[in-house]
């Protein structure tokens, strides 16, 4: 039981750090358009 908790926990986390990453790379470059 715990470990499908734990599975289920890993899988969110993944998730939300990766579309946080995306925004994140997505404000950079609207920083930061073109080359500098």
């Amino acid at each position: 039981m715990e470990e499908k908790i734990w599975q289920l926990f890993l899988a969110v986390f993944t998730a939300v750090t990766t579309v946080a990453v995306e925004k994140i790379a997505e404000e950079i470059k609207k920083s930061h358009p073109g080359k500098e």
